[in-house]
C-alpha cells in the first residue's frame, strides 16, 4: 500500500509540475509566420496558443473583435485538419481564443489573442492511437463569405507537435493549478457564474459576435438574466484581474 501511496505522488507531482507551453503567432499580417513548432507539447497536452494580429483591418479584420473562431484539426498520416468542424462558418462547434487582458484597446493594432486547449479532448472525434503531427488552424472572425468580408480569415497555420499517439486517457491534469476554476450554469434563462476568484466583468455574446450585456463586479458569483433573449447559443466571457475565459451556453 505504501509503494502505490508513493507511486500517485510520484505521478500526481510530475502533472503538476508540468510547465504549460506557450506557442506564439506574433506579427501576422497576411504573410506572417505559418509555421511554429512545439519544443515539449504533444497532442495530449494542454497548450496555450497566442495570435498577434499586426494588421487589424486588412488581412484579417479583428479591429473591435474581443475574441475569434479557430476552425482547426489534427495532422495525422490520413491527413490535415483531422477531426474539424464539417461547416466552416459553424460557430457553435469551433474554440474561441480571447483577447488578451494586456490588450485593452480593440480598435488599435496590433490585436493579441489566445486560448489553452488541449487538442485530445477538443478533437475527440479522432481516435486513439493515431500518431498526431501537429495542429492545423485558422483564426477567423464571426462574419461569412456571405457578408461580403474577404478578410474574414487568416492564412492555414499550423503548429508542429512532438510526434505522439493521442490517448484521451492521459488528459493534462493542468486543472489541479489553476487558481480561477469558473463554473457556468444556466437555468430559465438565468446564467450563474462561480468562481475562486472575483470576478470584474461578465459579458454575454450572440453566436455572431455581438454583444448583448455587460456587468461589472467584484464578486465571486454573478448572475446574469437572459430571460428577453431567444434560444440558442450564446457565449460568456468572463474576465478577472488577470485571467480571461469564456464558455458556451444554450438558452431553451
Amino acid at each position: 500500500m505504501k509503494k502505490n501511496y508513493i507511486l500517485l505522488f510520484c505521478l500526481l507531482f510530475s502533472l503538476l509540475g508540468r510547465s504549460q507551453e506557450v506557442l506564439t503567432f506574433s506579427g501576422y499580417n497576411g504573410a506572417g509566420t505559418t509555421n511554429i513548432a512545439a519544443t515539449t507539447s504533444t497532442v495530449n497536452d494542454e497548450i496555450t496558443i497566442v495570435f498577434e494580429d499586426l494588421d487589424i483591418i486588412n488581412n484579417l479584420y479583428t479591429e473591435g473583435r474581443t475574441f475569434l473562431y479557430i476552425y482547426g484539426g489534427l495532422d495525422t498520416s490520413s491527413g490535415g485538419f483531422q477531426g474539424s468542424p464539417s461547416d466552416f462558418f459553424d460557430n457553435s462547434s469551433q474554440p474561441i481564443a480571447n483577447l488578451v487582458a494586456s490588450d485593452t484597446d480593440t480598435n488599435s493594432a496590433p490585436n493579441t489573442y489566445s486560448i489553452t486547449i488541449n487538442l485530445t479532448e477538443e478533437y475527440s472525434s479522432v481516435p486513439d492511437g493515431e500518431t498526431v503531427f501537429g495542429y492545423n488552424l485558422i483564426f477567423r472572425n464571426e462574419f461569412s463569405a456571405n457578408d461580403g468580408n474577404s478578410n474574414n480569415q487568416t492564412l492555414d497555420l499550423y503548429i508542429d507537435l512532438v510526434d505522439a499517439q493521442k490517448d484521451s486517457s492521459i488528459l493534462s491534469l493542468s486543472d489541479f493549478s489553476l487558481e480561477n476554476e469558473l463554473l457556468v450554469s444556466v437555468n430559465e434563462k438565468v446564467v450563474s457564474m462561480e468562481s475562486n476568484l472575483p470576478l470584474d466583468k461578465v459579458e454575454i455574446f450572440n453566436i455572431n459576435g455581438k454583444r448583448l450585456k455587460l456587468l461589472t463586479t467584484n464578486n465571486k458569483n454573478a448572475l446574469m438574466d437572459l430571460s428577453t433573449e431567444s434560444d440558442g447559443i450564446y457565449i460568456v466571457k468572463v474576465a478577472t484581474a488577470n485571467n480571461v475565459t469564456t464558455r458556451k451556453i444554450i438558452l431553451n
